[in-house]
């Protein structure tokens, strides 16, 4: 019973994974930044991996200002024709924050909590 469970629940996050892939690219940003905008405690643990980078280390990274680390990413829509270009922009410029989140997101024992 057990095994029946888990090799459920690997088919099913091989089954995620294969549609994530199908979409590209651009595709698997704008998941990655619907998952972290669709709760507020995603926002908030995003946000604080920027407040944690120290101003040396900002500017290695590349990161313009203390100003720019509470901006959050942006996520594209039909009805802006540069929403998609937009989200990219932002995305690219809190690249580091997003690997951040995402390795956090790994450790998550929760299926629900982790990106797919």
């Amino acid at each position: 019973m057990i095994e029946n469970t888990a090799n459920r629940a690997l088919d099913r996050l091989e089954a995620e994974l294969e549609a994530w892939r199908k979409k590209g690219p651009i595709g698997k940003l704008h998941n990655v930044v619907v998952f972290i905008r669709r709760t507020p405690q995603r926002r908030e643990l995003v946000l604080s991996f920027a407040d944690d980078i120290d101003s040396d280390i900002r500017d290695i990274l590349l990161e313009p200002s203390a100003s720019d680390s509470n901006i959050m990413l942006l996520q594209d829509n039909d009805t802006r024709w540069n929403s998609t270009y937009l989200m990219i922009d932002r995305a690219l410029r809190k690249s580091n924050l997003i690997d951040a989140f995402i390795r956090r997101a790994e450790t998550y024992s929760e299926e629900y909590k982790r990106v797919p």
